[in-house]
């Protein structure tokens, strides 16, 4: 019997945001420990709605269905149910309530950054002028805001590159994400960059680097590392991060890296900072810094590194020590993501275009080992869960039904499945 089930609730979470990898991990990471997690902007058939951890599913509107009443009824809400911490969970949530925090933090004790921390993390030309001045290496960049000088820009930057927005989202339209996008000809390149100035959104060129997707999360307060935890992705994807990640030691000259970051805008809370690591070149190049949590989340509480109960307790309880450590090695997937990821590497044989899973393209023996890995069920699935079956089934009979679909014949659900 869950603590749920026994009533011995103590404490209060809403979480704004129904991304089932970020708020299945903090679901369960509070709900374990007797704190009443209930979520809001959460659509009613999302896998979280099936955890015996949620508390309560609040169907109030999202600043998508309701851009002038959504601030009135998340107060009301907090009002009436009077929350320990409110946590937005994606840049979405994190976008609009940093936007409007004036008129809702009087009213709620809500997690968000401070402003310069938050330019540093969804700002990409600040990140690298951050970067730059602390010294950590970053690729060699172009900026370009005009199409007048897209063609000097460009003769700087050798393909092949990666095309990104300098926002993933603009204040006018929060729900339309620009995604990063990796091209490989020069005429792509062009057209890519053209077509986003036109539209008049300005991008960041930059060369491509060699490498792995390695990411180092952290707990800060005011800029000082409290706790540290580091993945590698092993399977990985253009606008989709890892579909599969192993917890590896904490490098240290990529988490004194990250700390330059973070202590340089004075973080407080959780972060992930990205770097791509050149094992055999011994080199590495920050990508990002994410303000908020990550995708990989399920890998990290997997492992012992449980961020949603150290915020909880950093933010609420006022914490400040907690115990160094995890399990390294140990390795989590995204179910219906890797089997995008699977599906991906099968039809790359045949189709040289599939540049956004093509990350890190694998041979086809590997291929067969990987798979038989998978279906062997020998490493955690991030909605697999013995205490809280409900998300896991959720997913697996909806990839049960796109794979199916796909078998008969439908299209839809064929490029939903290899996308």
């Amino acid at each position: 019997m869950s603590v749920l089930e026994k009533g011995q609730l103590h404490g209060r979470v809403l979480v704004l945001g129904g991304a089932d990898r970020m708020v299945l991990p903090i679901l369960r990471s509070l709900g374990r420990r007797g704190i009443g997690v209930h979520v809001a902007w959460c659509s009613p058939g999302a896998w979280i709605t099936r955890s015996r951890y949620l508390t309560a599913r609040h169907p109030i509107p999202s600043p998508r269905e309701d851009p002038a009443g959504w601030r009135a009824a998340l107060v009301e809400l907090t009002k009436r149910e009077r929350f320990d911490l409110v946590i937005p969970t994606t840049d979405i949530e994190n976008t609009a309530c940093q936007l409007h925090r004036g008129e809702l933090e009087p009213h709620m004790p809500l997690y968000l950054l401070s402003p310069e921390a938050f330019r540093a993390s969804v700002d990409k030309v600040e990140t690298m002028r951050l970067a730059t001045a602390l010294g950590v290496p970053c690729p060699r960049s172009v900026i370009l805001t005009n199409p007048a000088a897209m063609d000097e820009g460009l003769e700087q930057i050798s393909v092949p590159a990666v095309v990104k927005p300098c926002s993933s989202f603009a204040e006018e339209s929060l729900y339309e994400k620009r995604h990063v996008r990796r091209v490989f000809s020069r005429d792509d390149l062009r057209r890519l960059v053209a077509e986003a100035l036109v539209a008049g959104h300005p991008v960041i060129v930059q060369e491509l680097v060699a490498g792995s997707g390695a990411g180092v999360e952290l707990l800060a307060h005011e800029g000082e590392i409290l706790y540290a935890f580091q993945h590698v992705r092993l399977h990985e994807s253009v606008g989709w991060g890892s579909t599969y990640r192993m917890s590896t030691p904490v490098t240290p000259e990529l988490l004194h890296a990250s700390a330059r970051l973070l202590r340089a805008v004075r973080h407080t809370g959780i972060a992930m900072v990205e770097f791509r690591v050149d094992p055999e070149k011994g080199s590495w190049h920050l990508m990002e810094i994410n303000g908020r949590f990550w995708g990989s989340l399920p890998l990290a509480v997997a492992a012992g590194a449980d961020f949603p109960f150290f915020l909880y307790e950093m933010l609420v309880r006022g914490k400040r020590e907690f115990p160094p450590g995890y399990r390294n090695g140990v390795r989590s997937r995204g179910l219906t993501l890797d089997a995008r990821w699977f599906g991906r590497q099968l039809r790359s044989s045949r189709d040289k275009g599939a540049a956004g899973w093509d990350v890190n393209r694998v041979s086809g023996s590997k291929l067969v080992v990987e798979l038989a890995r998978a279906l062997t069920f020998r490493d955690h699935v991030d909605t697999l869960s013995r205490d809280d079956p409900g998300p896991f089934l959720a997913e697996a009979g909806d990839l049960a039904k796109l794979i199916l679909r796909s078998l008969a014949g439908n299209t839809v659900a064929a490029s939903l499945l290899i996308r």
